[in-house]
Order: structure tokens, then C-alpha cells, then sequence
């Protein structure tokens, strides 16, 4: 936390769909250095350490501060010297210098402002922005699909000073770039690419991922010996996208997270080049689960 707190989320605390064994697995969801909004629910003032909560229903509630001390025991000296020390700060915040990059791609905007200004823009297209998390920090947000921005924070590392770019770039803390051109290329646009040919691939559904499933019903229904799977995107995880199936008519629907990295696609902690590829990935992977006739009913050589 900022105060230096460390907090821990406990596997059901996290959101809908992660952790728990059936959902993401969090080191998937989330990245190092990456901001999440958490709600307190546990301070141990021994340890200092807090106990947090991702979850929707939680952070829609407002956290109640408990009654910590007892009558006549509140520092009323200490109260006014916070209160005086935080006007200072945002005074400070107020006063501070925005941060200017000589790009054009660079943009004054915080994470909204830029979702809002790729509204209009295409698949792919990319603003970068100043971080909130400081001068030795940059924001890159790019445009996903309709509706679905991915937030990048980018690490500067050897700056000549705090309001110059670094001469090393780093992502989630294994990406490393020379500067933010090499930067855009060879991540977000390499990233973008992956996403164009997952969405033009023929096993692409372009509805929700319930749309997807009922589709899949529907097809093993009218061939009840047939599997069948198909990719759809996942809006509520940027860069992820769901590889939905069913094996067979009588079989549960299943889904496993796909996600884009640059230049290749990640199942299962595996990386393939290209859809071709993933796409044997997967009847591999689930041949070797256990589903060893579903790779035969799925036609495992032909990439389709």
C-alpha cells in the first residue's frame, strides 16, 4: 500500500472468475507495478500487515472505520498536525508540474480521457500519457477492441533527469525497450497484430462469451458426437480472450483463458506463434487432461 502496509488477498477475496482453482490464475490477471483497487478488511498494527478484498460486492461497499480508542484518549495535537500535513500535500499536487514527452503519441490525459479519446480511433491505436505513480513511470493505453483498452505501466529506468524519458523501458518487469517508438512496435503493435488475427480467425465468435456457449450447445446438439470450441473476448480482462468448448453433447462447457503477449499467444503457461499453433496447442493440452477423444473429433492435424 502507500502507506508501506503490506496487504494480502486471500484466494476468495479475489473478483468473479479468478482464482478459487476454477477462474484465471491471479499471476495471469495481475502484472508487477500494476495499481488495484482494494478494500480493507483486516489492519494488523503488530505485523503491519492488512488483509484486502478484490471483490465487486466489497468495493461497493464503503469501509466503516471502527471506534479505535476510548474517551479522552485521542491525540486532538496529532489530529490537527495530519490535517495540516495533508493540505500541504495536495496543495503540493495542485502546484506540480505536468509532465510533457515529446511524442506525438503523447497525450496529457489520464486512463479515462484516453479511453475516451480511442473511442473513435481503430483497433490497435495507442496513447501514451503521464503515470500516476510518479516521475520514473509512463502510461500506455491501447486500444483493444470496441469498448476494451488495456492500461500499460512502463518502468523508466537511467533518466538524466525526472522530467526526461528513460533510456531503458521496462513492462511487467521482463519487456525491455530502448525507447517508446521501439517500445510501440515491437509490443503494442505486435500485441494488436495477435489480437487482428485471433479475431479474423474462422473460430472466432464475435458475441459474449454466453453468446459463445449457447452456440456451442446448439452445435453439439445437432452433432451429438462431435466437440466443438471457439475463442471470444474477455472485455473485463484487456488482452485476454476466452477459448470456450464442449466435448461432446452430454459434456460440461469449459473455458480457458488466452492471453496476448507480443507476438504470440499464452495457454496453459505455453506460448504459441500463431493461431495454427494454439489451436493443436489446445487439443494437446487437453488430450493430455484426460479428453483423449476430443483431439481426434476436433481434427487435430488439420489447425482448424
Amino acid at each position: 500500500l502507500d502507506c508501506g502496509v503490506d496487504g494480502n488477498v486471500a484466494d476468495t477475496e479475489y473478483p468473479d472468475g479468478v482464482g478459487q482453482d476454477t477462474g484465471l490464475d491471479p499471476r495471469q490477471v495481475y502484472s508487477v507495478h500494476q495499481t488495484v483497487q482494494g478494500k480493507l478488511m483486516f489492519l494488523n498494527r503488530k505485523a503491519l500487515t492488512a488483509s484486502l478484498s478484490f471483490r465487486e460486492s466489497e468495493l461497493r461497499r464503503p469501509y466503516r472505520r471502527p471506534l479505535d480508542h476510548h474517551h479522552n484518549e485521542w491525540d486532538e495535537a496529532q489530529e490537527a498536525q495530519d490535517k495540516k500535513e495533508a493540505i500541504k500535500e495536495s496543495d503540493e499536487k495542485a502546484g506540480r508540474v505536468q509532465r510533457v514527452i515529446k511524442h506525438p503519441l503523447f497525450r496529457p490525459f489520464n486512463a479515462t480521457q484516453a479511453e475516451e479519446f480511442l473511442g473513435s480511433q481503430g483497433r490497435g491505436d495507442v496513447v501514451i500519457r503521464p503515470s500516476s505513480k510518479g516521475m520514473d513511470h509512463l502510461a500506455v493505453t491501447w486500444k483493444v477492441s470496441d469498448s476494451v483498452y488495456q492500461h500499460i505501466d512502463v518502468l523508466e529506468l537511467d533518466k538524466d533527469n525526472e522530467f526526461s524519458v528513460g533510456r531503458t523501458l521496462k513492462i511487467a518487469g521482463k519487456y525491455s525497450y530502448s525507447d517508446l517508438d521501439e517500445l510501440i512496435v515491437n509490443h503494442v503493435k505486435a500485441m494488436a497484430k495477435k489480437v487482428d488475427e485471433m479475431m479474423g480467425d474462422e473460430r472466432y465468435q464475435s458475441g459474449s462469451r454466453q453468446q459463445t456457449e449457447q452456440w456451442l450447445t446448439t452445435y453439439t446438439e445437432a452433432n451429438p458426437k462431435r466437440s466443438m470450441y471457439a475463442f471470444c473476448i474477455n472485455p473485463k480482462y484487456p488482452g485476454y480472450f476466452f477459448l470456450c468448448f464442449k466435448a461432446g453433447q452430454h459434456a460440461a462447457l469449459a473455458s480457458w483463458p488466452v492471453k496476448v503477449i507480443p507476438n504470440a499467444f499464452e495457454l496453459q503457461r505455453n506460448a504459441y506463434p500463431d493461431m495454427r499453433a494454439l489451436k493443436n496447442g489446445f487439443k494437446l493440452l487437453y488430450q493430455s487432461t484426460g479428453g483423449q477423444g476430443i483431439a481426434a473429433k476436433m481434427g487435430i492435424r488439420g489447425g482448424r
